[in-house]
C-alpha cells in the first residue's frame, strides 16, 4: 500500500527520486569560481555533476561516457 503524500515517499528528497540514478550534467568553464558555484547549484537540484575547466577536458569526459 502506498504511503500518503509526504509520508515515506521521496517527495521531500528534491527533484530527483532516490530510486533512480540521478541525471548527469557536464559543466565546462574556464573561470574556476563560476564553475564551482554553478556545479554546487546544479548538484543541489539533484544532478551528478562533472566539471571541466578546459574544452579538451570536457571533450575527454564526453568521450569517456
Amino acid at each position: 500500500m502506498d504511503a500518503p503524500h509526504g509520508q515515506g515517499d521521496d517527495s521531500a528528497a528534491g527533484p530527483v527520486s532516490k530510486r533512480m540514478a540521478p541525471p548527469r550534467a557536464l559543466i565546462a568553464d574556464d573561470d574556476p569560481d563560476f564553475l564551482l558555484g554553478l556545479a554546487e547549484v546544479v548538484k543541489r537540484e539533484g544532478f551528478a555533476v562533472t566539471s571541466a575547466d578546459t574544452l579538451k577536458q570536457a571533450r575527454e569526459e564526453l568521450a569517456a561516457r
